[in-house]
């Protein structure tokens, strides 16, 4: 008697169990927004400070599976630049889909606007189109071509790695001419440490250490020389 009744409740809470993972795969499907804020002392990008090692206050907004199409986002983001190139404004669309128990592909296109007077060929904005896997949630792999607003189609390539509360970034960005020769080239990578707040996870706080070895590439594009070593504490905000 009490081995069926222990058994009925084992599958009935089996069941549930089942339905509610069931509902909660389909509310992530659905479409649905988050957004974000910080403020950061140093913002820091491909290893060069866009601030000149100054503040900058910053925000973003996702649609998330637009369409309810799982896996598919497009967004805005915005913070404060240097002087030379105003405030920046990346628009973006993205998809990612799993290929294996632990591997996923992410594909998109991130335009960037300034809102300054941005580099020598009077543009003021470019694009990049990116292609990347994601191994075991923790390891990536990136490239990233320009779109040829700038009148180049330069590469990226980026690898990084998650473990426990440190992310690590390093890539190597390609300035190619129009026969796609290598020009010049330049070496960045950084190393973050994050935390959450332990009474609500919403809210964040990294610290960043960067290098980007410079080659007068930065010069030319964001009117700074940003080779060397540079560092960033930002507190975050999401909704």
């Amino acid at each position: 008697m009490k081995k069926s009744i222990l058994v009925s409740l084992v599958a009935s809470m089996a069941l549930s169990t089942a339905s509610f993972a069931e509902e909660a795969k389909a509310d992530e499907s659905k479409f649905n927004m988050s957004s974000n804020v910080a403020i950061t002392s140093n913002y820091i990008w491909r290893g060069a400070s866009q601030t000149k090692n100054k503040p900058a206050a910053q925000a973003g907004i996702d649609f998330n599976n637009v369409g309810n199409l799982n896996g598919l986002t497009i967004g805005v983001w915005g913070s404060g630049s240097d002087s030379t190139n105003g405030s920046e404004i990346d628009l973006y669309i993205d998809y990612s889909a799993n290929v294996s128990e632990i591997a996923s592909l992410d594909v998109g296109y991130i335009n960037y606007l300034y809102t300054g007077s941005y580099t020598s060929t009077g543009s003021a904005s470019y694009g990049e189109v990116y292609l990347g896997t994601t191994i075991a949630e923790n390891y990536g792999l990136m490239v990233y071509v320009e779109d040829g607003q700038q009148k180049t189609n330069n590469v990226t390539l980026e690898a990084s790695a998650s473990v426990a509360m440190v992310d690590l970034v390093a890539g190597n960005y390609f300035d190619l001419d129009a026969t796609e020769t290598i020009n010049s080239s330049y070496f960045y990578a950084s190393a973050g440490v994050n935390w959450d707040c332990l009474l609500d996870d919403s809210y964040g706080m990294n610290f960043t250490v960067a290098y980007n070895s410079g080659d007068g590439v930065n010069a030319k594009f964001y009117g700074i020389d940003s080779s060397g070593v540079t560092a960033a504490l930002t507190m975050s905000k999401e909704f």
